[in-house]
């Protein structure tokens, strides 16, 4: 993904009140909205892009709480978005799963979406207190990795460890491989 250079502009006090109101009301449930990835992922951008604006908020005024109460509702939303998500995952694999697959696809990959920005918030917001409901905790927390990843990085770590035993090493799990070392 290429990063576009931007001007941002200081978010005024009022701003961030409208966005805090906005994101308060009720937000309508994905699962009864019908399958439009397009709007899904509309409003997951709308969704980053208020997270963005509640951090940036943060770090110009430090402690805002303008910008904890909507990182609080951010989180709220987000919670009930991967319920509605979850919910319609299981629904297309009780239905036909050839003719589902793509339509599954293009879910699991808002799902990953959702997931990264709400493991985001809460360790970047840990200071909140923010809880996972127990129906979504195992989808947001639950980090997967390949057989042949986990083999590499543990390789790594032993090589590192005795190649250079004072030395930091970072490792992507994803993959398995060196990132770093300092």
């Amino acid at each position: 993904m290429a990063m576009t250079p931007a001007l941002t502009l200081p978010l005024s006090p009022t701003a961030l009140r409208d966005i805090v109101t906005q994101l308060g009301q009720p937000a309508e449930p994905i699962a009864t909205s019908g399958h439009d990835h397009d709007r899904f992922g509309a409003l997951l951008d709308a969704l980053e892009s208020h997270y963005r604006q509640a951090c940036q908020a943060a770090d110009e005024g430090g402690r805002d709480p303008d910008a904890d109460r909507l990182v609080r509702d951010i989180w709220k939303v987000a919670c009930g978005w991967m319920t509605d998500y979850l919910e319609l995952l299981a629904r297309g694999r009780e239905q036909s799963p050839a003719a589902l697959r793509a339509e599954q696809a293009q879910l699991k990959g808002h799902i990953d979406r959702l997931t990264a920005l709400m493991r985001t918030v809460a360790v970047v917001w840990a200071e909140l207190g923010l809880e996972t409901p127990g129906a979504i905790y195992e989808a947001v927390w639950t980090i997967r990795v390949p057989p042949l990843a986990y083999l590499r990085a543990m390789w790594t770590l032993f090589w590192s460890a005795i190649r250079h035993p004072l030395s930091d090493a970072t490792i992507d799990l994803s993959t398995g491989r060196l990132l770093y070392r300092t």
